[in-house]
């Protein structure tokens, strides 16, 4: 069983990541506003009651929707993240995982892989790097599994 010094410690740097990408979030999508307002009393309620499993859920949640704005926006919180803390959140790090392990496997096994390949591939095409092979791939891939669920 974990000390309370450290799910203290867990709560405080959980409802800290949280608050600063809702902030971020915020900043980007205005027009989201009112939902991730509602959403921080969730967080701060979750919080104020010490609610760990409920912050962790909460992170969650709100990285699968930094991750739905795509890997350019995963970037820029990470970004901002170290800055304001000297720790990298990791967000984009997690992408390029799932796409490693992806292309690696050379099969997409869920709709949520599919989409975090689509959504990497839309950005690695517009970027500078050579990974053409890795493109080609994911194309690939993507083509494969969206002819598998119609």
């Amino acid at each position: 069983m974990a000390s309370k010094k450290h799910n203290n410690q867990e709560l405080e740097r959980l409802l800290h990541w949280c608050r600063l990408l809702l902030d971020y979030m915020s900043r980007v999508a205005p027009n989201e506003r009112a939902v991730f307002a509602q959403y921080r009393e969730v967080v701060e309620d979750a919080a104020a009651r010490r609610n760990i499993r409920g912050m962790r859920g909460a992170k969650g949640e709100l990285s699968n929707w930094l991750r739905d704005m795509g890997p350019q926006h995963c970037a820029q919180f990470d970004a901002e993240f170290q800055t304001h803390t000297g720790i990298d959140s990791n967000v984009l790090k997690e992408i390029e995982s799932t796409v490693t392990a992806i292309l690696k496997r050379g099969k997409i096994r869920t709709d949520e892989e599919y989409q975090i390949l689509n959504e990497w591939m839309a950005h690695a095409l517009n970027e500078s790097d050579n990974r053409s092979a890795d493109i080609e791939l994911a194309d690939r891939l993507l083509t494969s599994f969206g002819t598998q669920i119609h």
